[in-house]
Formats: structure tokens, sequence, C-alpha cells
């Protein structure tokens, strides 16, 4: 195998080690508000490795590259977990507003 397969796979396993962390994190602090845990994880988690090992050849040459996939893994998951957050609340601010609408 050679060394630049070796790495890229390295690059693949600490981008999805920083997405399942942060997903794991939340999940810890009831930041989920339904039960599709699977799809949730999954898209942190490889989303994180896909985008870590995109992203990391601007580092390559640091001698922090590795620390970097890791955390890039781990920023891919908080933006997937803001986005959604704040989809839910637009949604639920719409639904609570035709409700109201609608008991007149």
């Amino acid at each position: 195998m050679s060394p630049d397969l070796l790495r890229i796979q390295l690059f693949v396993a600490l981008g999805a080690a920083g997405g399942l962390t942060s997903f794991l994190v939340a999940l810890k602090q009831d930041h989920y508000k339904n039960d599709h845990y699977i799809r949730k994880s999954s898209i942190e988690v490889v989303g994180g490795a896909i985008t870590a090992t995109c992203l990391v050849y601007a580092f390559q040459e640091n001698q922090y590259v590795y620390v970097f996939t890791f955390l890039i893994g781990t920023a891919w998951s908080h933006i997937i977990q803001r986005i959604r957050s704040k989809i839910t609340s637009i949604v639920e601010a719409v639904l609570g507003d035709v409700s109201h609408r609608g008991g007149r």
C-alpha cells in the first residue's frame, strides 16, 4: 500500500472521528429532538470524513495536519447541527404562526 493511500485513509478516519465525537457530545446533551439518529450520525460522520479529507490538503505541509483533520470533521458536524437547529426553529415558528391563525 502506498504512503499516500495510507495518509488519505488516516485523513478519512480522523475526519470521521471528529464528526462522530461532535455527534456523540450533542447526543449526550439532548441536542436532537427526534430519534433519527442513524441518518443524522451518518450525515455528520461521513460528511466530516469527506470534508476533512478534501480541505486538509491546504494544510498538508503543516506539522499539525492530523489535528486539523480532526477539527475539520468536528467543525462540519457543528455546522450541520446549527443548520438543522435553525431550520427546525424556522419551521416551528411558521407552524406556530399558522396554528394561531387557524384558531381564530
